[in-house]
């Protein structure tokens, strides 16, 4: 017979809920629904989840582009694949909205900075689009020294130029070989980066849906050979468009124990994300304090890019998805000040500094080169072309996101924080966008889903 403690373990089911290892030896089966989405057209799409088992985290969303016919080679952005389609992605349980990430496509912009370039490279230009690597680019064929560096994307370079992998090419006179990609719901919702939802435990009220605005049509969705013709709408193609829809099941009476176990109710913890912008001329932004929110919150991170107006360029290489440097011979000034302190004692300018404050932030450095991050030490971007686009063009101070996390672990007084920006820009109308990381708590009780700001 068993002792006591040995049942008491037994009886004591995991948290299943949290993505990661379970301790202890639970039989899983996973079941895979496609899912149509309930409302789809080339502006939005709505798709509603099955109350059932415990949702994947690994769940994905699939998406094509219809090829325009005036076109033969276009591609999507190198920076953040087919990121570029979505606007706005909001996750709703009820009437409760879990998460709601707005400008979606420019913040998986800075966030694309810390894949390597080795799985850009080898995984991910493959499922999502993001092809951001690099190679040595050598003068001379017997040549050991490597001058500059330039892009790669394991297809060697055609003389002086670097061609899109045959696969990604959006072709306007073969519509049907247009290639299809996907992302993760993680990678949409970062609630789902550590929770899996107990969807089963779930009112009958309390459906799940899965919100996209896109993102416009013309100009901001591919990118386009030098020479081709801009401003064609590349479309949503709504047969592609899907959910891979991924269920885990625990063998025997574990999930009933489970919910026995969290009959009280159920807590976690995640982040959502709210988005502050200031639109102005260049003269704007030379020395400018600006209020990004927070008020009475638990912020773990502010997250600051400046993107031009007009960003949507379809021929280029990254189309309008970066955030700009200042021009030659100029630095950027930040610093944060909350709860009537500066979060530095002395404004940062340094761009090596600054790229270190963002390393220190994530706790893992941009996947980068010196020159595409600031506007310094571009003599290393390769004069070479992508798709006829000149290399050191296109990607020249085109990754400077800055990010700065808040270090005293305060809750955000009813000032709010203010951000400190200097930036001299070339001339132009250009936007701020500045992302607060916010600290949020969710609660599952009785079957009824809700949240509330930590």
């Amino acid at each position: 017979m068993p002792s006591q403690e040995t049942m008491d373990v037994q009886d004591d089911v995991p948290n299943l809920i949290e993505v990661g290892e379970i301790p202890a030896n639970y039989a899983m089966r996973i079941e895979t629904d496609i899912l149509e989405p309930v409302v789809s057209s080339d502006t939005f799409a709505r798709f509603s989840l099955q109350r059932k088992g415990f949702l994947s985290s690994m769940s994905k969303l699939t998406f094509s582009l219809i090829p325009n016919a005036g076109n033969d080679e276009a591609f999507v952005p190198l920076g953040i694949g087919i990121f570029s389609c979505i606007k706005n992605a909001t996750l709703k349980i009820g009437q409760t909205t879990v998460c709601e990430t707005q400008s979606a496509n420019l913040l998986a912009a800075y966030q694309s900075l810390f894949t390597t370039n080795e799985s850009n490279k080898e995984r991910e230009q493959f499922v999502n689009g993001r092809s951001i690597s690099h190679e040595s680019i050598f003068t001379t064929n017997d040549d050991s020294r490597s001058a500059t560096f330039g892009l790669s994307n394991g297809k060697s370079y055609n003389g002086d130029n670097l061609d899109v992998l045959n696969y990604a090419k959006m072709d306007g006179g073969r519509p049907k070989e247009s290639p299809v990609y996907s992302l993760f719901l993680s990678d949409l919702f970062p609630f789902l980066k550590s929770n899996q939802l107990p969807a089963y435990m779930f009112g009958t009220d309390q459906e799940i849906h899965v919100e996209l605005t896109f993102s416009n049509s013309i100009n901001q969705r591919a990118c386009i050979a030098s020479g081709d013709t801009s401003g064609l709408p590349y479309l949503i193609d709504t047969t592609e468009l899907k959910m891979i829809y991924d269920t885990i099941y625990y063998q025997g009476d574990v999930m009933e124990r489970y919910r026995q176990q969290n009959a009280a109710g159920i807590s976690f913890s995640y982040v959502d994300y709210r988005l502050s912008t200031f639109t102005g001329t260049e003269a704007s932004f030379s020395d400018q304090v600006f209020q990004v929110g927070g008020n009475g919150r638990l912020v773990n991170k502010v997250i600051v890019g400046v993107v031009n107006s007009t960003r949507a360029d379809d021929e280029s290489i990254l189309n309008g998805y970066l955030s700009n440097a200042p021009s030659d011979g100029n630095k950027l000034t930040l610093n944060l000040r909350y709860n009537d302190r500066f979060v530095f004692s002395i404004d940062r300018d340094n761009p090596a500094l600054l790229f270190h404050t963002v390393k220190e932030t994530e706790g893992m450095v941009p996947f980068v080169m010196r020159g595409e991050y600031s506007n310094e030490g571009q003599g290393m971007i390769t004069a070479k072309t992508f798709q006829l686009h000149d290399q050191k063009v296109g990607l020249e101070g085109a990754f400077n996101w800055t990010s700065i996390r808040l270090n005293r672990d305060e809750r955000v007084n009813n000032k709010g924080i203010e951000l400190t920006y200097k930036n001299t820009l070339t001339a132009g109308n250009y936007t701020l966008y500045v992302w607060t990381e916010l600290k949020k708590t969710a609660q599952l009780v009785n079957g009824q889903f809700s949240t509330f700001f930590a």
